[in-house]
């Protein structure tokens, strides 16, 4: 090439690159393919196709060119960084990780890949390596405010708050218009429990992108738990009637119109965006999903039908149909639908449902054809350990003994009377007021077990007032006291997770009004499961054997008739502690009494550390 053409073409790609960089790759994309044709062994072609394919939404075809690219000159550190960036966007970590080692090996002092693999590591929960790099970032570049946001981030996911606080202060002072600052600094506020400080950063993250759907659901749910309930909901409604494929804020809206009482307006916003956006198929399957959830079953079947008249037999659609037909009796039509889902491949969900109905229907090998496929995916399943114990208790199999042995895994405690309160009593007397203003909605949550009464959200742990950290506080000696006393068995579910320590995963407060329960369940995401009684209703004081109000174990929530069975049942005491194994079904008896008579709980879950 003479220098003139050479020149030409820098500037012909120093053009296409300022277009890609300014959203506007369309444009250049053609020219591009021209030009790599002409000049195939031309690294920055490639690279500029590579972008331009990424900004198009096309992953595969930039992955093609960044490799074209490199496959040209290796020798290229921002290339390196470039693909690590798109396979991390797909949750490639290893791929992404190994990319940005490249980048560094070629230039040391690449600090924005350096900070790029402290965010890879951080994505994998990789908290010590991701410090590592991100601090070695910072003690060259000590006002990159994304550096420092993520090192905060890290230190807000492994409960430092405080040191959270400084790093995002240090953040939004270096880049006072980082919105991503600004909202994770009201995340992290309102984990801690001030949701006035939360919201000032959720505000100022807002005024900053307002169309950006993860600060909106956030600042709504600040509002929430403010109480500013008709502030909340109107941000997310006119959030969704701009953005009508919103399916998350359609989801969180209906949950706090739901939990507010307001069922004249539950599910209008749906209604509205599938007449504006009736392709959306996501869309179509939250609203069912919503519906079944609120005990619409016969809308839902409704919109299920018309759903698959409009979009064919999906499988997710199929798996909605078949609950809806589990639920409502007619089981030989669920079984076609979910092993018609089934077809399409292995979904966890579908499994699930179809081993419930298995059970229901007494097809018990069937059932654990499923249950070996849900533990081959996933081992640590709490669910499918629940609904194993139930076809080894019904077939007869000793293991069942061996797996849910009530007598040694579900055991109660009391809580010690922590330091600054003269009594146990005082001390439940001070976290129930506590507690109590935590309690702000109607109804319980729609995706949640409890009946009459209400829950907060499942992180009590994490708010910093003094009476929740007191009870965190007198917690921790108990469940180290359980983890300290499990026996050794490499093949149990509970025992071979046992790393010697534990962390709380999720904690929450529930209120049960008169006549309220938990429907039969079991905890999902836990490895050790809690009830700790804060308030026991009027019945248990005046008559301290009653079974009103009391937790039992055993009873699935599938209404097996005379094949269910109550294999353990405790009387709940203020400040009693009952620990049990997140697999093992339980559910609370209902009580009678007024509507000024509560009990109150705060329920928790653990995992190994």
């Amino acid at each position: 090439m003479t220098k003139s053409s050479v020149k030409k073409l820098q500037s012909e790609l120093a053009d296409a690159a300022a277009k890609i960089s300014q959203g506007d790759a369309a444009s250049v994309t053609q020219r591009l393919q021209a030009l790599h044709k002409q000049f195939p062994q031309q690294a920055d072609i490639s690279h500029l196709l590579a972008l331009a394919y990424k900004s198009l939404g096309d992953p595969s075809q930039a992955e093609h060119f960044f490799k074209a690219s490199l496959s040209e000159n290796q020798k290229q550190p921002h290339v390196h960084n470039n693909l690590a960036n798109l396979y991390n966007s797909q949750s490639r970590f290893e791929e992404a990780a190994t990319h940005y080692r490249k980048a560094l090996m070629l230039n040391n002092q690449y600090h924005e890949a350096r900070r790029n693999l402290g965010l890879c590591f951080a994505a994998q929960a990789n908290y010590e390596e991701a410090t590592e790099h991100l601090l070695a970032v910072l003690k060259v570049a000590p006002q990159d405010a994304i550096a420092l946001t993520a090192l905060a981030n890290v230190y807000r996911e492994t409960g430092q708050f405080t040191e959270a606080q400084q790093l995002y202060e240090r953040a939004t002072n270096a880049a006072p218009g980082h919105a991503n600052a600004w909202h994770n600094m009201g995340l992290n506020y309102h984990l801690m429990g001030d949701i006035d400080q939360a919201l000032t950063g959720y505000r100022r993250a807002f005024e900053i992108q307002p169309d950006k759907a993860e600060i909106v659901g956030s600042l709504a749910s600040a509002l929430a738990d403010s109480g500013a309930i008709t502030e909340s909901t109107n941000l997310l409604r006119n959030y969704v009637k701009r953005n009508p494929t919103a399916v998350h804020l359609h989801e969180r809206l209906n949950e706090l119109l739901w939990e507010a009482g307001d069922l004249q307006n539950f599910g209008a916003s749906y209604m509205q965006a599938m007449a504006g956006a009736p392709k959306s198929e996501p869309l179509r399957i939250s609203y069912i999903t919503q519906l079944i959830r609120s005990g619409h079953a016969d809308e839902a079947m409704q919109q299920t039908e018309a759903a698959l008249q409009e979009f064919g037999q999906r499988p997710e659609l199929l798996g909605l149909k078949g609950r809806l037909q589990a639920d409502l009796g007619d089981h030989d039509g669920a079984l076609l639908n979910f092993s018609a889902a089934l077809q399409s491949g292995f979904s966890e969900d579908l499994a699930r449902q179809l081993t419930k109905l298995c059970l229901i229907t007494g097809d018990y090998g069937r059932a654990q054809n499923q249950i070996d496929q849900l533990l081959q995916y996933a081992p640590d399943c709490q669910l499918a350990w629940a609904y194993q114990s139930l076809v080894w208790r019904l077939t007869g199999d000793e293991r069942y003994h061996w797996l849910a042995d009530y007598e040694q895994f579900v055991v109660a405690y009391s809580l010690v009377t922590p330091p600054g309160y003269d009594s146990l009593e005082h001390f439940l007397a001070a976290l129930e007021r506590r507690l109590a203003d935590l309690h702000k909605t109607v109804n319980a949550p729609l995706n949640q077990t409890l009946r009459h009464g209400t829950q907060t959200a499942a992180r009590l742990f994490h708010l910093q007032q003094p009476e929740i950290q007191s009870l965190q506080m007198a917690l921790q000696p108990i469940v180290q006291s359980y983890v300290d006393d499990m026996p050794n068995d490499d093949a149990h579910p509970l025992l071979r997770r046992n790393t010697g320590k534990f962390a709380f995963s999720g904690s929450w407060s529930v209120n049960l009004k008169a006549n309220g329960f938990h429907v039969n369940h079991v905890h999902p995401a836990g490895w050790i499961s809690s009830s700790c009684y804060i308030t026991l209703p009027s019945v248990n004081r005046a008559d301290p054997a009653s079974l009103q109000g009391a937790i039992k174990f055993g009873e699935s929530p599938l209404a097996l008739g005379d094949r269910e069975v109550i294999e353990k049942t405790i009387i709940p005491q203020p400040g009693m502690v009952v620990l049990f194994p997140s697999y093992m079904w339980h559910g609370t008896i209902p009580y009678a009494g007024d509507e000024r008579d509560v009990r109150l709980t705060t329920p928790f879950d653990a995992i190994p550390a």
